[in-house]
């Protein structure tokens, strides 16, 4: 059935299953520790193969809810079809477990397998997005390694954000090309090497037919 191959397509990692790969992680424990116990446990777990199985048990689900909506006007019937609906509300109950395994499994892949923090936010986002529309229960992912992903994603935001800023203060293609044309008139501008020592030499010039003191004439002394 389509509930059996959810399980297995989980490892039966899943909380409740035989294998429940948390059952000795503290909730307080370190990242490192977690994605060791990841490691060797739900990183075997095939995302897209656990989502299609997961996928079609809801749509199993789906299908139950309608028959159960069109049983309750029969009341003979009625015995069975609460019985019924218990095990299509366990059956919801273990859709979201096996959906909150497969994200975990996915943000311990994100932290250990993807070498570019780029990607790493990528798939993070994504598990992020399904949380927040209330695909998985935020409750059920193990809070050390949702928190370490979120810190992930924060950061790299905060990197973009520097990086745009970098540009906007940089200077543009215009405003580059009019200080390399004023420093280019700067040096047209300045004397040559010639014209430096032909100036040098004009002044040395004027500074030797200038009269020294003793070269005045001697005033004559006029008895009154």
């Amino acid at each position: 059935c389509q509930r059996g191959a959810a399980t297995a397509a989980v490892k039966d990692f899943h909380y409740g299953g035989p294998k429940y790969w948390k059952a000795e992680l503290a909730d307080d424990v370190d990242i490192s520790k977690v994605l060791e116990c990841a490691t060797n446990t739900i990183d075997a777990i095939d995302g897209d193969e656990a989502e299609e199985a997961i996928n079609r048990l809801k749509q199993a689900l789906s299908k139950c809810d309608d028959f159960i909506g069109k049983a309750t006007f029969y009341g003979t019937v009625m015995p069975r079809v609460t019985d019924f609906k218990g095990f299509v509300d366990g059956s919801k109950v273990l859709v979201k477990r096996c959906a909150a395994l497969s994200c975990e499994s996915l943000l311990a892949f994100a932290h250990v397998s993807c070498k570019s923090i780029e990607w790493q936010a990528r798939l993070i986002r994504h598990q992020l997005t399904e949380i927040m529309i209330g695909n998985i229960d935020e409750a059920d992912l193990h809070p050390v390694l949702l928190q370490s992903a979120k810190s992930l994603v924060n950061q790299v935001g905060k990197q973009a954000r520097e990086e745009k800023d970098s540009k906007t203060n940089a200077p543009t293609a215009s405003q580059a090309g009019k200080q390399s044309k004023e420093e280019k008139g700067s040096k047209t501008k300045a004397p040559t090497a010639s014209q430096a020592s032909k100036q040098a030499k004009e002044e040395k010039d004027d500074k030797t037919k200038a009269p020294t003191a003793s070269a005045e004439p001697a005033r004559k002394k006029v008895r009154i």
